[in-house]
């Protein structure tokens, strides 16, 4: 179960891309989600960092083609 801090984060990055009216949550920024949310950068780093929860509660599916690109792009 995760603890209260990660569950007030969730909560509040759906809150705050909702409001912002973005098509997913991992569209929000750090900075945007620190301005907007009350929740200091220490808090965040205490947790795993803003960008580990997005990835984690957010996946964002990528479509084949990205995926085929990026792979390319790492091979060279």
């Amino acid at each position: 179960m995760a603890n209260k801090l990660v569950t007030d984060i969730v909560n509040k990055i759906e809150k705050i891309s909702s409001n912002l009216g973005l098509n997913h949550p991992s569209e929000l920024s750090k900075a945007k989600f620190i301005e907007l949310s009350g929740i200091s950068p220490w808090q965040l780093r205490s947790v795993g960092g803003f960008q580990t929860i997005v990835s984690t509660y957010f996946p964002y599916e990528k479509d084949l083609k990205e995926i085929q690109l990026l792979k390319a792009r790492q091979g060279y």
